[in-house]
């Protein structure tokens, strides 16, 4: 689910390969992305794919934002979390897709 609780479509995330981590965190792999949080437009034409991170896996809330995280993988860059350039949706009544910069910046969850 969205941050705000709303669902999310599979299709926003896309198809990919999950490994899930012997603590339960999942990490699925999206080679191919069309779209792209709070990144810059340089970084949007170099992106080669996205990670999504569930740091509990398959325990509540599945919340974007609260417990899934996205990062891209650019070229020339290597891993960077989305928001990195702009963090528009990272607010409780939001989406919460750019929230993975805003929580490694501040080392909390300062928005729920």
């Amino acid at each position: 689910r969205w941050l705000n609780g709303n669902n999310i479509s599979s299709s926003v995330y896309g198809d990919g390969k999950t490994v899930i981590m012997a603590d339960g965190q999942m990490i699925s792999f999206v080679p191919f992305v069309n779209l792209a949080y709070g990144l810059s437009a340089e970084d949007t034409e170099n992106i080669m794919g996205r990670f999504l991170v569930d740091v509990n896996g398959d325990k509540n809330p599945n919340k974007v934002g609260v417990d899934t995280f996205s990062f891209y993988l650019i070229r020339g860059k290597g891993i960077v979390p989305a928001g990195i350039d702009s963090v528009t949706s990272c607010a409780k009544n939001l989406l919460g897709k750019d929230c993975a910069a805003k929580v490694l910046k501040e080392k909390a969850i300062n928005y729920i």
